[in-house]
């Protein structure tokens, strides 16, 4: 790395209430021998009585790249006060003072259910020694969130921040978006923009985008075109409030290649600009994430105007073009279309819920148990489990399916709640007729619980598949429906 100089920056304020000393090399940001000194004599300072840390403290879940992971194994494993508790290739456990450390080889991702401050400086250690493309001193990130077109705007967000900036953000737990909940996305947008050198969101209106594409349309063009020219419009800004700032790196992820050198050709030109596309951005970069979330804030903000002037916010199924002509896209939210479409089952109304009303409802039902009005799901599992329960619920007295909970009723939360939505709306288009159901997000700060509600059908039997199914009242056991029970509702057996 070359002779450390004497020149240092500190950073001051909320993060973390420590005085971080960073010593500079060239280009390349790391810290010196005095940060496991400067750690210890914070921890005797600061923890609790006992020197053993919080119970209370949040859980925290940080990202790493490949590099920090296996760097942070092989410290953790060197050390004798950390007991390795489970080894295996999907999870490591660490635990020291009965606090908990698990480590996701797969994925990168770490979590402290609790006690965090026990490995903090560790971790803040392994990532300052092992920056993620050390020779920039910019790191450009940009992503996207929403396709235009009916339910509100495409926004790309373009995020550049200092090498310091990156860790300090890590560290704080900023990835991709579609692994954080709802509050955890509105605290890190706050703590992005006060810590970042610029920043760009593009808000591309519904109206704008369907004029757009159809102008790229016309001239042959497609939606990766249109993608590609809002993101070199957010450069364009991003840029403009850059001046003198050394070499710089810029991240996206990979969508069009080709499509996207051809509207960035301008920007190859720069001596001090690298533009590099990658698939899976948002998860590998603290840059791109962090625009990730700066975008889905935006959205959020938008989504919530939508909630306060229909009363819900809808879900599309992903086939919704088959659905639905461009003409009648292109009626942007007009409640009389909104309903009509939740109505004929082509949107899903989804309702959010937070805060202790969430918490409250989630303890209250996993005190419940499985029975023919209520199922638990961990996960999203095969489509016709889901199926049959929504002809389940359809036929009886209506019922909630639960995702994010466990059978044994342990709040486990799910990863991406828009996934499971748009797969619950692939299920019930399968249904005859189409069922009547709701969706609720439980957000409960670090997770969070989608629950489908599906009401007593108007019109029974329901039927999967051309096969209807019900539960016996109190029993969580699903079958198909006997001769005898479909001629009571009126209809012939199959």
């Amino acid at each position: 790395m070359g002779a450390v100089t004497s020149e240092h920056e500190l950073l001051r304020g909320e993060f973390l209430d420590k005085l971080l000393i960073i010593y500079k090399s060239g280009s390349v940001v790391y810290y010196g021998d005095i940060l496991p000194q400067f750690f210890k004599r914070y921890e005797r300072v600061n923890r609790p009585e006992g020197g053993k840390a919080s119970r209370e403290e949040k859980p925290q879940s940080i990202q790493l790249s490949e590099d920090q992971f296996f760097a942070l194994v092989d410290i953790l494993g060197s050390k004798d006060d950390f007991e390795l508790k489970e080894n295996s290739p999907k999870i490591i456990t660490y635990s020291k003072d009965g606090c908990p450390l698990n480590l996701y080889p797969t994925t990168g991702k770490i979590y402290a259910p609790k006690g965090y401050s026990v490995y903090e400086s560790i971790i803040l250690e392994t990532i300052s020694r092992n920056p993620v493309d050390p020779k920039y001193d910019v790191i450009i990130g940009q992503d996207e969130v929403g396709k235009g077109e009916f339910l509100g705007p495409m926004i790309v967000a373009g995020v550049a921040l200092t090498q310091s900036q990156c860790i300090k953000l890590q560290m704080l737990g900023v990835k991709d978006s579609k692994s954080l909940a709802r509050d955890s996305i509105t605290k890190l947008a706050g703590e992005i923009t006060s810590n970042c050198l610029s920043s760009k969101l593009i808000e591309i209106k519904a109206e704008r985008f369907d004029e757009l594409f159809d102008d790229f349309r016309n001239e042959g063009k497609n939606l990766n075109d249109l993608l590609a020219w809002a993101h070199s419009s957010a450069l364009a800004d991003v840029l403009s409030n850059l001046a003198g700032d050394g070499q710089k790196l810029v991240i996206i992820d990979e969508f069009d290649r080709v499509k996207t050198d051809k509207r960035f050709k301008n920007f190859y030109s720069r001596q001090d600009l690298e533009i590099r596309q990658s698939h899976r951005a948002d998860i590998l970069s603290v840059a791109v994430g962090a625009a990730s979330i700066l975008a889905k804030h935006k959205r959020n903000i938008i989504e919530d105007l939508i909630r306060k002037e229909f009363g819900f916010m809808p879900t599309l199924p992903d086939n919704y073009h088959d659905i639905v002509s461009h003409e009648y896209g292109r009626t942007i939210l007009r409640k009389s279309y909104l309903n009509r479409m939740v109505a004929e089952g082509i949107i899903i109304e989804t309702d959010y819920v937070s805060g202790e009303d969430a918490i409250k409802h989630v303890e209250y039902i996993c005190k419940q148990v499985e029975s023919h009005k209520l199922d638990f799901k961990e996960k999203f599992p095969k489509k016709e489990t889901i199926g049959k329960l929504l002809s389940v619920f359809s036929n009886k007295e209506g019922g909630s399916i639960y995702f994010g909970i466990s059978d044994d009723r342990k709040i486990v939360g799910v990863a991406n709640t828009q996934n499971i939505a748009e797969n619950i709306s692939r299920v019930f288009n399968q249904c005859e007729p189409v069922p009547q159901i709701k969706n609720t997000i439980f957000d409960l700060g670090d997770k969070q619980i989608l629950r489908c509600t599906v009401l007593k059908s108007i019109k029974q039997p329901v039927s999967y598949l051309r096969i209807y199914y019900t539960r016996d009242s109190g029993s969580a056991f699903t079958r198909s429906m006997r001769s005898t029970e479909i001629i009571n509702y009126g209809k012939e057996t199959l």
